[in-house]
């Protein structure tokens, strides 16, 4: 799909990703693609999500990872960002599981087309071997921030629930309690020259209603919350 025309400093930018990163960007649409109802959802993924709830709904985000896998692994590709809503507006279906699934696999996924935080997950795994989590900057104040989103991997989480994608209700999401403590948030720019990194301390694993599912609250240096602002 395309990059979701709200974000902010997340484009494309295809020339300056190959020529610092040497990273190439294979776009398809979706009309492109097959059905992901003519796909089978498999037993990994069942295993992974074990049916807490509706099984249509379960078998619908099974069907949807497997087939962003194949596309990927049709496109030799390294990590995989997904326009989510259009998916969602006209299926009813989300593909938040099948990227938290994909994370989890280590196999790097964003969503919303958001190439940056695709660029950083896939680094920080490049890194440390671990998986990382994109999350939206959901509040801020002069000491603390709020993170969410609904695609976490299920292996940086406890007590898993699958309630509706928050923005929509719609579809299934993942959420959880965040388990570490001591976390790294980083984030490159539009044009990738620059990139925003500070250590950060959890404190809590709220469940807000107005943000996306999985939810944690941490704190920053004081110079880093400045930056966020």
């Amino acid at each position: 799909g395309e990059v979701s025309p709200w974000l902010i400093a997340s484009g494309l930018n295809s020339n300056r990703l190959d020529t610092i990163f040497g990273i190439k960007v294979c776009q398809t649409k979706w009309s492109e693609l097959p059905s992901f109802k003519d796909k089978t959802s498999g037993k990994s993924f069942h295993n992974l999500f074990t049916d807490q709830t509706d099984s249509k709904k379960i078998n619908d985000s099974g069907k949807i990872y497997e087939l962003i896998k194949e596309t990927a692994k049709l496109n030799q590709a390294d990590a995989v960002s997904v326009e989510c809503f259009s998916l969602v507006n006209e299926h009813k279906a989300t593909a938040c599981l099948a990227l938290a699934k994909l994370n989890n696999d280590k196999f790097p996924a964003a969503c919303e087309g958001d190439i940056p935080s695709t660029v950083g997950l896939l680094l920080a795994q490049e890194l440390t071997g671990q998986t990382a989590w994109m999350a939206n900057l959901a509040s801020i104040t002069d000491k603390e921030v709020l993170f969410a989103h609904c695609t976490i991997a299920p292996s940086l989480i406890k007590n898993m629930s699958l309630p509706t994608h928050f923005e929509t209700d719609e579809g299934l999401a993942v959420q959880g309690d965040f388990i570490e403590k001591d976390i790294t948030v980083f984030r490159f720019n539009e044009n990738y020259s620059k990139i925003f990194i500070s250590e950060g301390k959890v404190f809590n694993a709220p469940n807000y209603e107005h943000a996306c599912r999985t939810q944690i609250e941490a704190k920053l240096p004081e110079n880093a919350v400045k930056q966020l602002k």
